[in-house]
């Protein structure tokens, strides 16, 4: 008799034990008023990107010139703009 009564409070006792040793969630409480607000990052610094590329494709349709088919770059121009500072 005595070791059912031992196992039954040890089978209520037990878990609130073990409960107790973990955090629990604060999802139900408020946040105090005295909580300072979290900084809001910095806006990233705006960048203008633009370009011009200049290319040549020459295709000869005939056999004898297939070795002459060429695809060539001739000029880039590429632009990055942002502002230096305050």
């Amino acid at each position: 008799m005595q070791r059912i009564a031992m196992a039954i409070l040890a089978s209520v006792v037990l878990p609130a034990a073990l409960a107790a040793q973990y955090p629990q969630p604060d999802s139900g409480r408020s946040k105090p008023d005295s909580a300072k607000p979290e900084p809001k990052p910095a806006p990233a610094p705006a960048l203008n990107f633009s370009g011009a590329i200049f290319a040549n494709y020459q295709y000869h349709g005939e056999a004898a010139n297939k070795a002459q088919n060429s695809f060539n770059l001739e000029r880039a121009y590429l632009t990055f703009r942002m502002p230096a500072g305050d």
